[in-house]
């Protein structure tokens, strides 16, 4: 029989189910569901965990013992290294419906990286130029906005979204991902906005993530201070991190600014890997941060690529 939680009904809700006109209590369905939840085999974990977030009437938290390996999402932040001993991470999870809770530990071992692990081949780990058929964009997914406001039409903040390329040259199709806003205030604007959920990639030394970009010229405008960006599950962005990119600058897109022209299509490669190499990534991220500059910008980003060598 199926319990409240999802799983296997526990021995007491079937007890409390078998018996005519007789209901759970609050504690009594906080207690079972906790009971009855179920991570699998969580001895030797090599990927993240699926944790349940509970209902319209019951709220699930989770709360890790170690977030510098295992975040209260159960995603991975690190693996030990090859050798090294297993890390184990106690996992709790308080259960509450009304003013009734109950909680429960699991253990949580994260097996370290094996010599396999650290053989492969030259590889691409993510790759779209958002045509049909291909990864496409999350829409204005938030992750970050201070002092940035819309660009038109009551989006309501930074926009990236799949566009369509029919006022500009196209650089690969007639799709690619859209992006527009406007800096505002005298204090420093910066947004990022996930683009593309890329959960289980292990950043790989030499790992490079690549772009084309076509910032819109116009009045006013700062459409140049714009760069593809990663979110790491550690909470870390690659902006923070100063990654070199390929015409000189770095991921920062107050980096990017004064390198970047207007009106033109233009190759930007990051060095992801010199400065993240064993990181988890959470999504590839698209920012804009132009310091002290006020303004709209907008544009388009295509042919998104992350690529990595071949193990040394």
């Amino acid at each position: 029989m199926t319990a409240a939680s999802g799983g296997n009904a526990s021995l007491a809700e079937l007890e409390l189910i078998g018996r005519p006109g007789r209901l759970l209590t609050d504690q009594e369905y906080v207690d079972s569901y906790a009971a009855g939840l179920d991570l699998g085999d969580t001895s030797a974990v090599t990927a993240n965990l699926s944790l349940p977030t509970g209902d319209s009437t019951t709220t699930v938290a989770w709360k890790s013992s170690d977030t510098s390996w295992l975040t209260d999402a159960g995603l991975l932040v690190r693996r030990p290294a090859v050798g090294q001993a297993p890390v184990t991470v106690k996992l709790t999870v308080t259960v509450t419906k009304g003013t009734a809770t109950a909680t429960r530990t699991f253990d949580v071992t994260i097996a370290p990286f094996t010599a396999a692990d650290m053989t492969y081949p030259a590889g691409t780990d993510l790759a779209t130029s958002f045509q049909d058929g291909q990864p496409q964009p999350v829409t204005n997914a938030r992750l970050i906005s201070s002092h940035v406001g819309e660009f038109c039409c009551g989006i309501g903040g930074m926009e990236t979204t799949r566009g369509s390329v029919d006022s500009i040259p196209q650089h690969d199709g007639n799709a690619a991902l859209l992006f527009s806003g406007e800096a505002v205030d005298a204090e420093p604007s910066a947004a990022s906005s996930a683009v593309l959920p890329a959960s289980g990639i292990w950043v790989k030394p030499g790992a490079q993530l690549s772009y084309w970009v076509y910032p819109e010229a116009g009045t006013g405008r700062v459409s140049t201070y714009v760069a593809m960006d990663v979110q790491f599950t550690d909470g870390t962005f690659l902006h923070d991190l100063a990654a070199h990119a390929s015409n000189g600058g770095t991921s920062a897109p107050t980096s990017q600014g004064p390198l970047l022209q207007t009106n033109t299509w233009q190759q930007v490669t990051l060095d992801v890997g010199a400065v993240a190499a064993g990181k988890q990534i959470q999504s590839v991220v698209f920012s804009f941060g132009s310091g002290d500059l006020n303004g709209q910008y907008r544009g388009f980003v295509d042919s998104v690529a992350l690529t990595h060598p071949a193990s040394s």
